[in-house]
């Protein structure tokens, strides 16, 4: 049966019809993906200028401002890491219990994308030795202008009396009536944790040059003589942060930095809990108080994992430096594990 002209047209409308309805609805589909994905986008730009306030730069400049670090925003729960964390809670948890700590603080960071974890971050402590960073940093500063200046020479004349007693004592001292380049004492200083060489090292730098590193990395200056001085966990891990970034002394002095850093002698904290051919750049203090019979016990540094490196830092105080070396080692170790397990699969 053959249609009719009138049926023909009648067809040739409702497909018109059908058509124009698929493409109203390809429209809107188009509409609402794009509304989607700008969505998505936004959010994720959103996030990315979140994670980037925190930022660290070098004030005092006119037309510039130098980037040195950014902290990435919240810490990013990346699965491994929150596992990571709690497991390292619990170990806190249970060694304060026993007593074998009064608190701890604790913070990590990948080095190679950013996220981090804190736990007690915000803590203050007694820097102690470890102020001895910022003044090599310092030095290092210094010598990117004058190379000279770690040539020179300075005689150790006198001891230096002060009330800072040292418990783990330094390996090696300076000799009376020696003379040394400053080159060689920063290592000492670093190396051996030797206090002569940081205060022969302190007398022959102005206090103005030192302030600036504690300003251009925004921390405030705590004094290297005091004991009422404080820092935290997180702060403090600012100066290995910006040493392996190499953003604020060039590549040349960075790595010197860090390759000093590495030859500590202290192997009883971060160091004990990773393998013996695996690379650390740390530095360890400690501080007792005998009036109140407690002490502080902190390594921090970077630990070269060769997937994975990464920055820990572990403060502590109690009444017993070796209860709280042992928790230094564990952490360290129960980190190492977890991060050589997860990247070696």
């Amino acid at each position: 049966m053959h249609k009719s002209a009138k049926d023909g047209d009648m067809d040739k409308t409702k497909i018109s019809i059908k058509i124009k309805v698929l493409a109203a609805l390809c429209l809107l589909l188009l509409v609402f993906l794009a509304g989607l994905f700008t969505g998505v986008n936004y959010h994720k730009l959103n996030n990315g200028r979140r994670n980037l306030l925190e930022t660290m730069r070098i004030k005092g400049y006119k037309f510039t401002s130098p980037l040195l670090d950014y902290e990435a925003g919240p810490e990013i729960k990346d699965k491994v890491l929150v596992f990571l964390k709690y497991k390292i809670e619990k170990l806190i948890e249970s060694r304060t219990r026993n007593d074998d700590a009064i608190y701890v603080s604790v913070y990590f960071r990948d080095m190679f994308n950013g996220p981090w974890f804190g736990i007690n971050e915000k803590e203050n402590f007694a820097p102690a030795s470890l102020l001895k960073v910022p003044l090599m940093i310092a030095y290092l500063k210094y010598a990117e202008q004058d190379p000279g200046i770690l040539k020179s020479r300075l005689v150790y004349e006198k001891e230096f009396k002060n009330d800072v007693v040292q418990n783990i004592i330094p390996a090696e001292k300076l000799e009376l009536g020696g003379s040394y380049s400053v080159e060689e004492l920063i290592e000492r200083m670093i190396k051996h944790s030797d206090n002569s060489a940081m205060y022969l090292l302190l007398g022959n730098i102005s206090a103005d040059v030192i302030n600036k590193v504690y300003s251009d990395i925004g921390i405030i200056v705590p004094s290297v003589r005091g004991k009422s001085d404080f820092i935290t966990v997180k702060g403090y891990s600012s100066f290995f942060r910006i040493l392996f970034n190499a953003s604020y002394l060039n590549r040349e002095m960075s790595e010197k930095a860090l390759e000093i850093l590495s030859k500590s002698t202290f192997k009883s904290g971060l160091a004990a809990g990773v393998p013996d051919d695996v690379v650390i750049a740390h530095k360890f203090a400690e501080r007792g108080d005998l009036v109140t019979q407690t002490f502080q016990l902190h390594d921090c540094g970077i630990v070269y994992h060769r997937k994975r490196p990464y920055l820990l830092c572990i403060m502590t105080y109690g009444k017993d430096f070796r209860p709280l070396s042992k928790i230094i080692r564990d952490i360290s170790s129960l980190v190492y594990e977890d991060i050589d397990s997860h990247y070696n699969k």
